[in-house]
């Protein structure tokens, strides 16, 4: 059983990816979980979003107690950009909760999907924090800055320009044979 984590800023396909990632798990025989993250509203949402990413990490090592596969549409990396985008914090203390649970994330995967700001502003459904260019640039290049930085073990940076999703999902599971060719529990 294994832990995948779907990321990416908004408009990137992030749903649609999941979705055949499930799908494929389940025809395999597993049984999956999948949870999808959104913004926290209210006060404090720095230290709401912690609390939130501690429970995420004990239903981690609960889906591995009980060996069924999670997948994760979005999930603590959003803190690190759109914290440092647009709430006025520094999410720092999002790789030091990896490392504090680096023994859950020994068979997780990490698909991160980018695009250009071009593209992700013309797909825009208005539920995106912003449609300006500079802003949605920066946030590509923070998800591409949480890709190298994060300590998931397995990690594929999939940029689905000029890619449809067949082939993302292609990249995917050609990510998905090369772990488990390393004979990695994914």
């Amino acid at each position: 059983m294994a832990v995948f984590m779907i990321s990416g800023p908004d408009r990137v396909g992030k749903d649609t990816q999941a979705r055949n990632l499930k799908r494929h798990l389940e025809e395999r025989g597993n049984l999956v979980h999948m949870l999808h993250y959104s913004a926290i509203k209210g006060d404090d949402i720095e230290n709401r979003s912690k609390e939130l990413y501690r429970q995420m990490f004990g239903m981690i090592r609960f889906s591995e107690q009980n060996k069924f596969s999670l997948i994760l549409n979005r999930a603590h990396e959003g803190e690190t950009i759109y914290g440092k985008l647009y709430r006025g914090y520094d999410a720092e203390w999002v790789y030091d909760l990896e490392k504090e649970y680096q023994r859950y994330l020994t068979n997780m995967v990490l698909f991160t999907f980018v695009d250009s700001a071009e593209n992700l502003i013309a797909r825009e459904d208005g539920l995106s924090f912003t449609t300006d260019i500079a802003k949605k640039t920066q946030e590509v290049e923070l998800f591409t800055k949480f890709n190298e930085r994060s300590h998931i073990p397995f990690k594929q940076l999939i940029d689905i320009r000029n890619a449809d999703e067949k082939k993302v999902w292609q990249y995917m599971l050609e990510y998905l044979t090369y772990i488990r060719s390393t004979n990695a529990k994914v």
